[in-house]
C-alpha cells in the first residue's frame, strides 16, 4: 500500500486491516516526513485555535469535494489538488482530519439524528417529496449520511437520498443511523493508489510559493519596471534639491528649525576655521593624517581603533554589561598642543562633542515629557511601549516588571525605561516598540529588554515574536540558552520570525537534561520581490561566526551550544499569521485586561483569584499567566481538577512542560502544591506531568499509561491520556472527563497486538522539514 495522505489518515484512525496497518506502520517508521506530518495532524486536531478554512480555494473548499475524497470517489487529478491544498494550509488539513476522525468513530457506534435535521435534509434533497417522521412506514434505502448532508447543502436538485433508519424506538424523537463509509467500512480495501506520494522526494517542494523563490524569468518584467521607477524617483528628487533639504521637509517644524540652525552653525564654523575642522574630521577616513591638534587626533584614533576592534570581535553580553560606562570622548582634553609646543584652545573639538552629545542632554534641563516609544533618548536610555497595530491587538494582556519591582499590567502607549521584563500568554498577539524596532509577540514569551550604547539587548528562554525595524544596520542582541547572537536586518521590507524555547530530541521526562535541548530559530521573510541583496545578518557571539541571508524564507537555527546552521523554511509556523488566535481568546484577553486594571492589589494575587472565574477562557488565561510568573498553584488546584477547562488542557500542559524544561528549579513549588491537593497521587501526577522517564518507558511503558486511563482521579486520567497521545500519536477518541470503557479496551487490544507503539521523535528544527 502506498503512503499517501488518505492512507495516513486511515492508519491514524485505525480503520485499516491488520496487514495493511503493519505495512503502513513500517513505511511511516522509515520516513521522517511522514512522522512529522502525522505529528502535525495530531496537533491540529487537538488544537482549539484553528478556525474554519476560508472559502478562498474555489470549488476545492466545497463540502461535496471533501465528501468525495473521503469516499474515495474523487478523480485522481482532483485528489492531488486537494491534498496539495491541505498540505499548504493548516485549516484545510485540520478540517479533513476532523471529518475523517469523526466518521471513523461513527463506524463503531450508531449516531442519533434529530427529527428536525432529518426532515430538513429530506426537504432539501427533494422538494417534491413530503417530509416523513420517524414513524414512517416506508424504510429508506441505506446511503452515506455524509454525502446526503453535503449534497443538500450545495445542490437542491439532487434526487432524494433519505437517511437509513435503524430503530426509531430506541431514542424517542431521534433517528438512529449507521454511518457507511466505503473506504473505511471495508477496512481500507477500496482505497485506490491515488494522491501525492509521501515517500517521494518531490513532496518537499509542496510549500507556499513565496517561501520557495521563483525562476528568474518570472521576475524579469517586475524587476525592469521597478528599475524604471527607481530611476524616475531619483530624477525627481534631484530636481527638487539636496537630500538634506528633503529630509528636513519630512521632520516636524521644531526639529527642522533645530537642524537648519545646527547646519548653519556648522557652515559658519567651517568657514572661520577650515584647517582645524578638517584636522578633526580627517582621522575618520583611513589613510589620512591630521596636520593640527595632534593629541586630539590621536585620541580620536585611539577611540576609533577600539570601536573597530569591538566590531571585528564582538564581546559577549556579560562583557558588555560590565563595561557599561561610556568611553571618554576626544573633547575631554580642554587644550591640545600643536607641533610648535604652543597651547591652543580646541573650540572645534568642544563644538563637535557638543553636537555628538546633544541627544544625551535633550530633555534633561527642560520639562519636556519623555520620548514616545521607539525613539532613543540617549545611547543608554531607551523606552519601551505597548503600541498595538489595530483593535484586535489591543485586546491583549501584557505584564511588565522593572528591576526590583512587581508584575504590573502593561498600559497602552505608556513608555517604560529599560531595563524591563515583559510577559505574554500563549494566546497573545500584540506589538511593542522601542528604538526603531517593532516586536509583535505571538505566543508565550518572557523577555528581559535592556540596552547598551543604544543597542537593544534581549535575554529570554521562551519567546515567539515577529520583528521589524526601520533603523537598518542597527543590530539587535539576543541572549538565549542556545547562545548569544547579534541580529541585523538589512532591508526595510524584511521581517524576522524568532522563536526561543526547548524541543524534544528523544523520549523521556523533561526533568532529564538529555531529553530536550535549547533551540533558537530565526527566519527572515521579505515582502518585496526576491533579489540578491542581503536581507539578514546573524553573528554568533563571541566566536564571530557570521551568516548573511539573501533568500526570503531562509533562516538559521542553533541547537544547544552548537554553531548556527542555515536552512530553507519549508514548514511555516502557524503563529506567523494573524488568524491563528481564536476570537474568543481575544475577547478573554480584553476581559482579563479590564479586570486587572480595575482590580486592586498585586497582579499575582489578582491572577490567583481570576483563575476561578466562571468563564473558562478567562480562567485558563489567568492560569497560564500565573505559570509564566512562576506560580503553579492555580494550575494544580484549578486546571487539573475542573473539566470545564478541557478546551485548554493541551495548551496549558505543553506550557507547563516548556517552563519545567527551561528551569527545573521552579518545580519545588509544584511538588508542594501537588502534595497539598492530591495527597497519595501527588507523586504519580508529578511524573506524568513531566513525562515518563526513559527507565519507565523501558519497563512498564505504555501499559502503565493505559491503566491510568481508568483512574478515579481526573488529573491522572488527563495526564495519562496526554502522555499516551504524545508518545504514540493515537487518542482513539478518549475523553479524560468522560471515560468510556470500550475505548480503554481498544487501547489494550492495540497494545496486545503490537499496534500501539512509540513513534520516533521528529526533527527538532521542524521548520526545515518538507512535511511537518
Amino acid at each position: 500500500m502506498r503512503l499517501t495522505l488518505r492512507t495516513l489518515l486511515a492508519y491514524r484512525d485505525g480503520v485499516l486491516t491488520p496487514s495493511e496497518h503493519d505495512d503502513l506502520h513500517r513505511r511511516i517508521q522509515q520516513n521522517p516526513d511522514a512522522v512529522n506530518l502525522l505529528r502535525r495532524v495530531n496537533e491540529l486536531v487537538a488544537s482549539r485555535e484553528i478556525l474554519s478554512p476560508p472559502l478562498e480555494a474555489g470549488d476545492l473548499s466545497a463540502a461535496n469535494i471533501i465528501a468525495e475524497y473521503l469516499d474515495d470517489t474523487l478523480t485522481s487529478q482532483r485528489v492531488v489538488e486537494l491534498e496539495r491544498l491541505c498540505l499548504q494550509h493548516s485549516e484545510h488539513l485540520c478540517e479533513l482530519a476532523h471529518c475523517h476522525q469523526l466518521l471513523s468513530e461513527a463506524i463503531r457506534s450508531r449516531v442519533g439524528v434529530p427529527d428536525s435535521l432529518r426532515e430538513l435534509a429530506l426537504r432539501l434533497n427533494n422538494s417534491q417529496q413530503p417530509a416523513r417522521g420517524p414513524s414512517s412506514a416506508t424504510q429508506p434505502e441505506p446511503v452515506s449520511s455524509r454525502n446526503a448532508l453535503a449534497n443538500s447543502a450545495h445542490d437542491t436538485t439532487v434526487p432524494a437520498q433519505p437517511i437509513k433508519l435503524v430503530d426509531s424506538s430506541e431514542m424517542p424523537g431521534h433517528v438512529q443511523v449507521n454511518v457507511e463509509v466505503p473506504m473505511m467500512a471495508s477496512g481500507g480495501g477500496t482505497i485506490r493508489h491515488a494522491g501525492l506520494n509521501l515517500e517521494g522526494a518531490s513532496l518537499s517542494r509542496e510549500v507556499p510559493e513565496y517561501l520557495r523563490g521563483s525562476r528568474k524569468s518570472k521576475w524579469q518584467l517586475p524587476t525592469a519596471i521597478a528599475g524604471l521607477l527607481v530611476v524616475a524617483i531619483l530624477t525627481v528628487l534631484q530636481s527638487l534639491g539636496s537630500l538634506e533639504e528633503l529630509r528636513l521637509l519630512w521632520q516636524t517644524p521644531a526639529v527642522a528649525d533645530s537642524s537648519r540652525s545646527q547646519s548653519a552653525q556648522a557652515t559658519a564654523s567651517s568657514d572661520a576655521s577650515k584647517v582645524k575642522t578638517t584636522a578633526l574630521a580627517e582621522p575618520t577616513r583611513s589613510g589620512d593624517k591630521p596636520t593640527d591638534n595632534v593629541q586630539s587626533g590621536e585620541a580620536i584614533k585611539s577611540e576609533e581603533s577600539a570601536t573597530t576592534s569591538t566590531s571585528a570581535a564582538p564581546p559577549s553580553l556579560d562583557t558588555q554589561a560590565s563595561n557599561a560606562s561610556p568611553a571618554p570622548s576626544a573633547a575631554s582634553n580642554a587644550q591640545a598642543t600643536d607641533d610648535s609646543g604652543e597651547s591652543t584652545k580646541t573650540e572645534e573639538t568642544s563644538e563637535a562633542d557638543s553636537s555628538l552629545s546633544q541627544t544625551e542632554t535633550a530633555g534633561k534641563d527642560s520639562n519636556e515629557p519623555p520620548p514616545p516609544p521607539g525613539e532613543v533618548e540617549s545611547p543608554d536610555v531607551i523606552h519601551l511601549g505597548w503600541s498595538p497595530s489595530d483593535n484586535v491587538e489591543s485586546q491583549a494582556t501584557l505584564l511588565s516588571r522593572q528591576p526590583g519591582g512587581t508584575w504590573q499590567s502593561l498600559a497602552l502607549n505608556v513608555p517604560l525605561a529599560l531595563p524591563v521584563t515583559t510577559l505574554s500568554a500563549p494566546t497573545c498577539r500584540s506589538t511593542i516598540e522601542l528604538a526603531g524596532w517593532k516586536a509583535t509577540l505571538s505566543g508565550a514569551s518572557v523577555i528581559e529588554w535592556n540596552a547598551h550604547r543604544g543597542q537593544i539587548q534581549l535575554t529570554t528562554g521562551l519567546m515567539r515574536g515577529l520583528f521589524a525595524s526601520q533603523s537598518l544596520e542597527r543590530p539587535l542582541q539576543l541572549s538565549s540558552p542556545s547562545g548569544d547572537f547579534e541580529v541585523t536586518l538589512l532591508s526595510q521590507t524584511a521581517w524576522l520570525g524568532m522563536e526561543v524555547g526547548r524541543r524534544a530530541v528523544r523520549h523521556g521526562s523533561v526533568a532529564q537534561s538529555d531529553t530536550t535541548t535549547p533551540v533558537t530559530v530565526i527566519v527572515v521573510i521579505s515582502d518585496d520581490s526576491p533579489t540578491d541583496a542581503p536581507l539578514l545578518r546573524v553573528r554568533r557571539l563571541p566566536s564571530g561566526q557570521t551568516i548573511e541571508i539573501s533568500q526570503t524564507g531562509s533562516g538559521v537555527a542553533a541547537l544547544g551550544g552548537d554553531e548556527p546552521i542555515q536552512f530553507v523554511l519549508s514548514n511555516p509556523p502557524r503563529w506567523y499569521g494573524k488568524r491563528w488566535i481564536r476570537p474568543i481568546d481575544q475577547i478573554a484577553h480584553g476581559d482579563l485586561q479590564n479586570l486587572l486594571q480595575q482590580g486592586t492589589g498585586p497582579v499575582a494575587d489578582q491572577l490567583l483569584d481570576l483563575a476561578a472565574d466562571s468563564r473558562p477562557e478567562v480562567s485558563a488565561l489567568a492560569i497560564q499567566l500565573s505559570l509564566l510568573t512562576g506560580n503553579w498553584q492555580p494550575f494544580v488546584t484549578v486546571l487539573l481538577t475542573e473539566d470545564r477547562l478541557r478546551g485548554h488542557w493541551s495548551t496549558s500542559i505543553a506550557l507547563a512542560r516548556q517552563l519545567w524544561a527551561s528551569n527545573s528549579a521552579m518545580t519545588g513549588s509544584l511538588r508542594t502544591a501537588l502534595d497539598v491537593q492530591f495527597g497519595p497521587d501527588a507523586r504519580r501526577i508529578y511524573d506524568l506531568l513531566g513525562g515518563l522517564s526513559q527507565d519507565q518507558l523501558s519497563t512498564e511503558g505504555l501499559l502503565g499509561l493505559v491503566k491510568g486511563l481508568e483512574s478515579p482521579t481526573l488529573a491522572v486520567r488527563l495526564l495519562s491520556a496526554y502522555e499516551l497521545t504524545e508518545l504514540t500519536g493515537v487518542d482513539n477518541g478518549y475523553l479524560p472527563h468522560a471515560p468510556v470503557r470500550a475505548l480503554i479496551q481498544q487501547y489494550r487490544q492495540q497494545l496486545a497486538n503490537g499496534k500501539l507503539t512509540i513513534r520516533p521523535v521528529g526533527d527538532p528544527i521542524w521548520e526545515r522539514t518538507g512535511l511537518p
